[in-house]
């Protein structure tokens, strides 16, 4: 469903896939009253909306288990920065793709769905420590977007998101950050060699993906040399 088009869910309360684009407040919200207990695909992309995170009361409803057929989950853009204490376990959800989330939300989010087998997300920085680790033995892919001009040294946080995750086999990291703030720390980052070793012993795909903004007019002959040797 695109745009604005209208659509009363109640008289379709048996559909298997659902995908709204750009769709307006009072449809999304009409997910919040229906049950749809069949639904085991949803999409939802919402760029013009301008107060996103309003759906991660919609997020809680998800995991309170009002979508027991749900096998996988797309909601872009996405903050979750809350969880309810009437979470559930959710076994069919296998594929889940959202937006910023920090360490305790992804811990209560793998300890909800125990067959999860494709997790991708934004990694926020997180002071949270957890005393004990419950790992995830069925997640293989694990995708991580860094928040856009991040400082590198927001990154010697993400092995506490490998520890957990001991059975993955691919593992993807997306960073963006402009030529001109490429620094000599970047050359001694380890991209992760030591935490792999570590923590992902099942690991057999490990792709970085390092997006660099180049603006001929910031960029200096020393952050130049710096940007070849990146590439």
């Amino acid at each position: 469903i695109y745009g604005l088009a209208q659509l009363n869910l109640k008289y379709f309360t048996n559909i298997r896939r659902l995908i709204l684009i750009q769709a307006s407040d009072e449809l999304v919200e009409q997910l919040q009253v229906i049950r749809l207990k069949s639904l085991e695909h949803l999409t939802i992309i919402l760029d013009n909306r301008q107060e996103e995170d309003r759906l991660a009361y919609f997020w809680n409803r998800i995991f309170i288990y009002d979508y027991p057929a749900l096998v996988s989950c797309c909601l872009y853009k996405i903050i979750l920065k809350w969880t309810n204490l009437q979470w559930r376990i959710m076994p069919s959800l296998s594929i889940l793709k959202i937006g910023d989330i920090d360490l305790l939300i992804y811990e209560s989010i793998l300890s909800s769905c125990p067959n999860l087998y494709f997790f991708k997300f934004t990694r926020l920085t997180s002071k949270y420590q957890s005393k004990t680790i419950r790992q995830h033995l069925n997640l293989k892919k694990l995708v991580i977007v860094m928040p856009r001009f991040e400082d590198l040294s927001h990154d010697c946080h993400s092995y506490k998101y490998f520890s957990y995750v001991p059975k993955l086999e691919q593992l993807i990291v997306h960073r963006t950050n402009e030529s001109k703030s490429i620094s000599e720390v970047y050359f001694k980052f380890d991209w992760y060699v030591t935490s792999i070793n570590q923590y992902l012993p099942s690991l057999s795909r490990f792709v970085y993906y390092f997006h660099i903004l180049k603006s001929d007019r910031l960029v200096n002959s020393t952050t130049q040399n710096r940007f070849e040797q990146i590439q």
